[in-house]
């Protein structure tokens, strides 16, 4: 009986040495698990102030085209103005 105990204590032995391996690579796999859940929460707060920053560049970009209609009208009405000038006076006489 001591012979068979001691038989199964040595494979009890072993299957906790094995279990204990596989708690092992479970505690590393948990951990890198939180550090790539870390860095996704990094990746997804970076990417919020990207996308912050094309929402702001998008309006500025709107902006600027108010900016540029508005001064292709005044070179418009410029020309228009011009053209009517022209008409009433000699374009040699405009300058002096």
């Amino acid at each position: 009986q001591i012979t068979t105990l001691q038989g199964e204590n040595s494979q009890l032995k072993s299957q906790i040495s094995t279990l204990q391996g596989e708690q092992s690579k479970l505690k590393s796999d948990l951990e890198q698990a939180k550090s790539t859940a870390a860095g996704q929460s990094g990746l997804k707060d970076e990417n919020e102030k990207v996308k912050a920053k094309l929402e702001k560049a998008k309006a500025e970009i709107t902006r600027q085209r108010g900016v540029l209609e508005k001064a292709k009208g005044q070179i418009d009405d410029l020309k228009a103005q011009l053209e009517e000038a022209s008409k009433k006076r000699p374009w040699w006489k405009l300058f002096g």
